[in-house]
Parts: structure tokens; C-alpha cells; sequence
């Protein structure tokens, strides 16, 4: 099997790995499975774009090999991470020497590419938690039989920390994770079976909504980010950044699949150093001018004198 091959459907037949690309993608995550030995067995385009390691240079690496820090230190952090209920936090070795530190969570028995483990990792200092947010459950999913792919999908989606959805044809919501729920103020039981259209202000967002949801339906675009005013349960709103694409159901159907991330804080942070920018120009103009004046005031002293 060579490294392209890792995501086919004969090594990955429950399409995990090509529900986790495409749940990934534009997220900013990395996210890569180890064997047993903690070699890896797959990875995502981010990670491979991160480290600066082609395919073939990732093929059966030692995890360790990922981060820059103590290979003792990485192994504990990585069994920390599939052991507990905390995400553990390790600096991804980047390709041009420095080492970025990202929150990874991790979970057994659910990775693709015929691996044992499945790790996924985001930066740290990015979205903010919710409260309810955890790792991985095995009893997370009403799906008993352990095989089917939708249980190793809710798995998958309870391991990636963001909140994570997914829409019918007809968009009402058919699932959704527990970080979802609780960013939106839901029980899980409650959040399932509304239309996206109760969850989104009415101040342009679901004109926004609408207008990538036509795109997608008619092929145009495999996945869309849009940024919208989502409403939570109590009637609060805030500004979320929504990835999403078309997304293959169980039953057949076509609908989307796509990840929240609350930019409360980012947008904060932009409007203050845009207003820092503001203060700044002003300054300059007012030294400007009073650089301008000062010559004028003098002259007019000595005439005065």
C-alpha cells in the first residue's frame, strides 16, 4: 500500500478517513492515526503541510517524530491524551524549525487507515471550550453495533472538540456533537431535529446561509465558510465561522456535514486593534498638524515680540 493509497476504500472501508478530511478541512486541525507501535498509519493534509513532510516521509513515522520535544515526553502526552478525559498539549514541529503547540484529544479503536489510535489537534489559544466539552465517549452514540460506520463517524466528531453537525436534505439537523449542544445552549435530544433556520439571526446570516447551501446543491463548491450570527437557546447571539460541505447519509441522502467555531473572542480582538490603528492614525495627524503649526506660531511670537 503506498502513503497516497492510505484513505482508499479497501484500507479504510468505514470512509473515516475521508469523513475526517473533509469534517478538517479549512479548521486549521491536524489529525493523524498510529498503529499500536505509535507508528502513523494516517494523517491529514494539514499535518502533512505543517511539518513539511511528503507522504512518503510520513508512511509508518514514529509519532514522536511529529513534535519537536522529548520523545518521552510526547509518548506520555499521546497515551495521556487517549487514557484521559483532558486534552494534552504538544508542540507540532513545523517545516521551517519552530514547533507549534497544539491541544490534542485522543481515542482508541476508531482511527482510519487500519490504525489503533486517532489523534486530532488544534492550536492552542484557539476557540474557546464550552462547558460539556470532552473527549471521546464510546457510550456518546445511540448506535450499538460498533462496526457501523456512523458510530465510528459520532466518535470521530466527539474526539474533534469544535462543535460539529449534520444536516438532512432537507437541512434539519440529524446530529450533532456535545460541544454543539452546549455552545448553543441545547440538550443533544433537543438540538436534533430542528431546521439550521432556528439556529441562525435573522440579519443577513440566513441569506448568507442559503446562498452556500445553493452553491453547494448545485456543485459548485465541494465546502463553503461563512460567517454567521448564530442564536443560541436563551435568545443570545453570537458570530460563528461555519465550514461546510455536502455530506453522504447513511440512508443515501445528500446533505452537509460542518463545523462551528464561536469567534467571539477573534472578532474582539480585531475590533480592538482596529481601533488601536484609529488612535494611531489620529495621533499622527495631530502630530502632523501641530508639526505643521509650530512654524506659524513661531513667526507669530517674534512678531509679536
Amino acid at each position: 500500500m503506498t502513503p497516497d493509497d492510505r484513505t482508499c476504500e479497501a484500507e479504510d472501508p468505514s470512509g473515516t478517513g475521508r469523513f475526517l478530511d473533509r469534517l478538517l478541512a479549512g479548521t486549521g486541525r491536524v489529525a493523524f492515526a498510529t498503529d499500536e507501535r505509535g507508528r502513523l498509519t494516517w494523517w491529514n493534509d494539514r499535518l502533512s503541510a505543517m511539518t513539511g513532510r511528503e507522504p512518503v516521509r510520513l508512511d509508518g513515522l514514529a509519532a514522536t517524530g511529529l513534535f519537536a520535544t522529548d520523545p518521552t515526553e510526547c509518548r506520555d502526552g499521546l497515551c495521556d491524551a487517549v487514557a484521559g478525559d483532558q486534552a494534552v498539549t504538544l508542540p507540532v514541529g513545523t517545516a521551517d524549525g519552530r514547533g507549534l503547540p497544539h491541544e490534542f484529544d485522543g481515542t482508541a479503536e476508531i482511527a482510519p487507515g487500519g490504525g489503533s489510535y486517532l489523534y486530532v489537534g488544534r492550536p492552542s489559544g484557539g476557540p474557546p471550550r464550552h462547558e460539556g466539552d470532552v473527549a471521546a465517549d464510546p457510550e456518546a452514540s445511540d448506535v450499538e453495533d460498533d462496526s457501523d460506520g456512523p458510530v465510528r463517524h459520532r466518535r470521530v466528531v466527539e474526539t474533534v472538540r469544535d462543535g460539529v453537525f449534520t444536516l438532512d436534505e432537507d437541512w434539519y439537523v440529524v446530529d450533532a456533537n456535545r460541544p454543539l449542544a452546549s455552545m448553543l445552549g441545547y440538550d443533544r435530544s433537543t438540538l436534533v431535529g430542528k431546521h439550521a433556520a432556528e439556529l441562525i439571526a435573522p440579519d443577513g446570516s440566513i441569506e448568507r446561509a442559503r446562498a452556500t447551501r445553493a452553491a453547494l446543491d448545485r456543485g459548485e463548491v465541494e465546502s463553503w465558510t461563512v460567517r454567521l450570527t448564530v442564536v443560541r437557546a436563551d435568545g443570545a447571539r453570537f458570530p460563528a465561522e461555519v465550514r461546510y460541505g455536502r455530506f453522504t447519509l447513511p440512508d443515501g441522502g445528500v446533505g452537509a456535514v460542518g463545523v462551528v467555531r464561536d469567534v467571539t473572542e477573534r472578532e474582539e480582538r480585531e475590533a480592538r486593534l482596529r481601533r488601536r490603528d484609529q488612535l494611531a492614525r489620529l495621533n499622527r495627524i495631530g502630530d502632523a498638524a501641530a508639526a505643521a503649526l509650530d512654524p506659524v506660531l513661531e513667526a507669530g511670537s517674534r512678531e509679536a515680540i
